[in-house]
Formats: C-alpha cells, structure tokens, sequence
C-alpha cells in the first residue's frame, strides 16, 4: 500500500504559444502630451519704490578715479662695482644715481677699498627715467661695474667714465 503525499502536487507551468510584443500601453510611463500654447515666462515682481529719474545736479561717488598718467613703481637695482687691482677706485672716482626728469642726483657713491662692492639705487616711485654716470679713474682698465634688476638679471655693464 502507497501512501499519497498529504499535499497537492504544484500545477505544471505552461508555455504560451503567442508571441508577446513588449509591454502593453498600460505598462509605459507617463508622458505628458504637448499643450497647444507656450509656457509663459514669469513676470517681473514691481518693486516698493519708484526707480529715481535722472538728476542734473552732480553727485559725489566712491567709484575709482581715472588716471591717464603711468603707474608709479618702485624698482631697485644693485651697482656691483669691481676693481682688478683690488685697491678701491681711485679718489676722484664715484658713481652718480641721477634722476633725468629733474636732472638732480639722488645718490652717489664708490668702490673705497677692496676689489668689489655693491650698492642699491631705487627709483622714487614715479615715471621718471634715471641714468648711472661713473667718473674716470686715474686707472680706468681696473674699474668695472654692473647694473642688476631686481630679477637677478644684468641690465647694464660699464667701466671707468661711462654712463647706463
């Protein structure tokens, strides 16, 4: 004697035969159909107060001025005086800084001892153009000298009785 099993067996599934053709309409998303007239845009919200009317009388303003004249910069150069012979530059022999808008000296100087120096000339913050004049020497093949930017880059090179 067999015993049956005290639960139904589970219904075989089946195939369709008919071919499926994607979800129906039902199944797709929602899309919202065109309207027949354009979105308006939003209008601008008045404001509490009227917008001023011009005024002929002048005003006073914080706004930046307008300048056509140059930037004033400050720029500083090193003269690197050199004497070969290691001595100095002779008495009668400096350097003159000369502003040549004014044509007044604004620093002078010289190698007194020793075969190498260096001193610093700045301009004054203005578009005034400057020139370095060196005096002759009494033994000009020893004297040498070097204008540097502020970059490290040589600018001018002279000697004894010339002028950058």
């Amino acid at each position: 004697v067999s015993r049956l099993p005290s639960t139904p067996p589970s219904p075989v599934p089946t195939m369709s035969t008919e071919p499926t053709l994607g979800p129906t309409v039902s199944q797709l998303p929602s899309t919202p159909m065109p309207s027949a007239s354009p979105t308006p845009l939003p209008r601008p919200v008045p404001s509490a107060s009227p917008t001023p009317l011009p005024s002929l009388v002048p005003t006073t303003s914080t706004a930046p001025s307008i300048s056509l004249m140059p930037t004033p910069f400050s720029e500083c150069y090193t003269l690197n005086m050199y004497d070969s012979y290691g001595d100095g530059w002779s008495s009668g022999t400096s350097w003159t800084w000369i502003n040549t808008a004014t044509g007044g000296s604004v620093a002078t100087g010289t190698l007194a001892s020793g075969s190498s120096g260096t001193a610093s000339l700045c301009a004054d913050g203005t578009s005034d153009c400057y020139s370095l004049t060196v005096g002759a020497d009494d033994y000009p093949s020893e004297v040498s000298w070097q204008l540097m930017t502020s970059a490290g880059g040589v600018w001018q090179t002279g000697g004894s009785d010339s002028t950058a």
